[in-house]
């Protein structure tokens, strides 16, 4: 009777430890979350016009989480940040791209969003650094970055299809570091490094017909086409960030689990 009384405590004992453990434990319970969760929000990130604060907030306490538990990973840090971008809390922002940045630096596209937050937030040598940064390194050394840190387990279609879209997604990254630099230095008051980042990207053979720097090239000398070509900068800035083909799938958590 003491044995079954004692082994039934045992067992009472346990299952508590147990129930308590899987409940506090924010790793069993964001796996249990990853599983069950509604994709609602991360197709809000996704859409162009999103106004949805309460599921850009829902994402970033997903996120945040991802970031707490995985923090070398880098990539809950960014989507934190990309969250806060669009809450229009620039300066948490910094503070979550600076720290995915520190964690994993192959996320070159999280400098660029970085810049565009130091930009819209007047400083404009820091935003200078993160573009130049980038402006630095050829588009081989940012193919194989991307590809360090994106989905290495994937079926070999699906990562074929990536492989193109990274293509795309590097220039889209250099053309707007091009800008964003020229929108710095002109805030500056810096027109000659100014004009020579213009000369820059007309040198860069995948650049050398975009209409921005051909508009820019012709009429650089006059004040009036310098507001204007500023009003265009600064438009770009407050662009909707530019997500990494990947980072608004639901797969983070399982990428890092499962590598």
């Amino acid at each position: 009777m003491i044995d079954r009384i004692f082994n039934r405590t045992i067992f009472l004992w346990a299952s508590a430890i147990a129930i308590t453990l899987f409940t506090v434990n924010p790793g069993m319970a964001l796996l249990q979350r990853v599983n069950n969760m509604n994709e609602a929000y991360i197709n809000c990130l996704k859409n162009e016009n999103c106004a949805d604060t309460k599921a850009i907030n829902e994402a970033r306490v997903y996120y945040m989480i991802l970031s707490q538990l995985y923090p070398d990973y880098g990539r809950g840090a960014e989507m934190e940040g990309v969250c806060f971008l669009l809450l229009k809390q620039d300066r948490l922002a910094i503070k979550e791209f600076q720290e995915a940045i520190k964690h994993n630096p192959n996320l070159f596209w999280v400098s660029f969003e970085l810049g565009k937050a130091f930009y819209r937030e007047g400083h404009y040598a820091q935003a200078l650094k993160c573009f130049q940064a980038i402006l630095s390194q050829d588009d081989r050394t940012l193919f194989r970055k991307a590809t360090l840190s994106t989905l290495r387990r994937l079926p070999e279609k699906t990562r074929e299809a990536l492989m193109l879209g990274l293509v795309d997604f590097i220039a889209k990254i250099k053309l707007g570091s091009y800008q964003m630099a020229i929108g710095c230095l002109i805030h500056q008051g810096n027109l000659i490094q100014a004009k020579s980042i213009i000369d820059l990207g007309l040198g860069n053979p995948q650049f050398r017909q975009n209409g921005f720097f051909i508009l820019a090239n012709r009429s650089w000398w006059e004040d009036d086409s310098r507001k204007a070509m500023l009003v265009r900068i600064d438009s770009t800035a407050y662009n909707k960030p530019v997500l990494h083909p990947w980072s608004y799938f639901i797969q983070p958590l399982k990428e890092v689990l499962y590598q």
